[in-house]
């Protein structure tokens, strides 16, 4: 609800259940192509990616970046955000 508030879109309960409409919507999702026609990312790919918004979140994975990035892509994550997150209090 405080998100809501804060991005200023109205509350509606059904927004902490957006998991039971998931399949529905995963079955918009197509592949797409790039403009010369091959393949951007498969249909397939589109619903492996977005296959964790299948399921209710899962505050276990709230770090769970901190560990599945690699060492290389967290470098240049905490070389763009490490200012701002450390003037917003986090380590």
């Amino acid at each position: 609800m405080d998100v809501s508030r804060f991005i200023e879109v109205a509350y509606d309960p059904a927004m902490e259940k957006y998991y039971e409409r998931t399949p529905g919507r995963l079955k918009e999702h197509k592949g797409r192509l790039r403009p010369d026609g091959s393949v951007l990312i498969s249909q397939e790919e589109r619903h492996r990616q977005q296959s964790l918004t299948l399921h209710p979140p899962d505050s276990s994975r709230a770090f769970n970046w901190h560990t599945s990035v690699t060492g290389e892509d967290r470098s240049m994550f905490e070389a763009v955000a490490s200012p701002l997150l450390r003037d917003l209090g986090y380590s």
